[in-house]
């Protein structure tokens, strides 16, 4: 058989071409002609994958309505099927250490509020507002300290430990930089809250439900697939906006009222065992695949 005729599943996790406007868009700040081009060009390769897949899977309903606006012509078959998560490695006690002696371990204070995200340090993912709520939260509550803990790496590294450095919050963020294996779910074991600040194109949030499953109550920016996955929690994780006055709000709302959030932590897992383990949602990939295969087959 060609290739022409074979079965093509396309797994949709976001557009390349936003993707790749907003990568080039935050290194220089503009789109120079050569930028809008290359746009161009991703976008006809999409396009063309798009046309000729015999189904689409998607991450979110969000997800589903982007490819939707995207690509109004002939649609293949369109299937939502979530991201999935380890829950035997995520999990509340994934250390089996105390709260203190963890802290220890991870190097981080044992006696205030620790927060963490979990991001590439890219345009996008909204950490430079995270730190600028966080010298917000400082300046409205001088007298509380917390911690914020920044995992990951990416092109942005730099940038945002100038600003850490200019709004002289080296006391109050922290940027571990990669964090792999086993110690990854020692951060979600030991924080407080995670803090999801995307800008934007969200189209599932592996970390959310990483934290969900951890146990740890997620706060995030109402932006694509972040609003069903904690909607479906509690309207109060998701925040009033992007802009770092919104995250300083949320982060500011658990230092006065911490035992709401802790009261979550166990929905939370909940939560993550029922909609996204990992076996469930190889289950669904397989009976997706199958029943495409079979469709193909009826129609050779």
């Amino acid at each position: 058989r060609s290739f022409r005729s074979a079965l093509k599943i396309y797994h949709f996790h976001s557009l390349w071409h936003d993707e790749e406007r907003i990568i080039r868009l935050g290194r220089k700040g503009f789109l120079g002609l050569k930028d809008r081009i290359i746009a161009e060009a991703i976008r006809l390769v999409e396009l063309f994958c798009f046309w000729d897949a015999t189904k689409v899977l998607f991450l979110s309903r969000y997800s589903k309505r982007r490819f939707e606006a995207f690509y109004p012509l002939r649609h293949p078959s369109l299937e939502v099927i979530p991201g999935g998560v380890d829950t035997e490695a995520y999990c509340p006690s994934a250390s089996g250490l105390g709260p203190k002696q963890l802290r220890e371990r991870l190097g981080l204070p044992v006696d205030i509020p620790v927060f963490l995200t979990v991001r590439r340090l890219a345009a996008r993912m909204g950490l430079d507002r995270l730190i600028s709520a966080c010298a917000i939260l400082r300046k409205r509550n001088p007298d509380r300290k917390f911690c914020m803990v920044i995992v990951g790496k990416g092109e942005w590294h730099d940038r945002l430990c100038r600003q850490i450095r200019e709004l002289g919050l080296e006391d109050y963020v922290l940027m571990v930089g990669k964090v792999t294996g086993e110690k990854i779910h020692f951060y979600y074991e030991t924080a407080d809250l995670f803090i999801l600040p995307t800008l934007s194109i969200e189209g599932f949030g592996l970390a959310t439900v990483e934290a969900l499953a951890s146990g740890l109550p997620v706060l995030g920016t109402p932006v694509g697939g972040t609003i069903e996955i904690l909607g479906a929690i509690n309207d109060k994780l998701l925040l009033n906006g992007t802009e770092p006055k919104d995250l300083a709000d949320g982060m500011g709302d658990f230092l006065k009222n911490p035992e709401f959030y802790s009261a979550l932590r166990e929905k939370c897992r909940k939560e993550a065992e029922e909609k996204y383990n990992w076996e469930q949602i190889v289950d669904k990939l397989e009976k997706s695949f199958f029943t495409a295969v079979s469709r193909n087959r009826s129609n050779c």
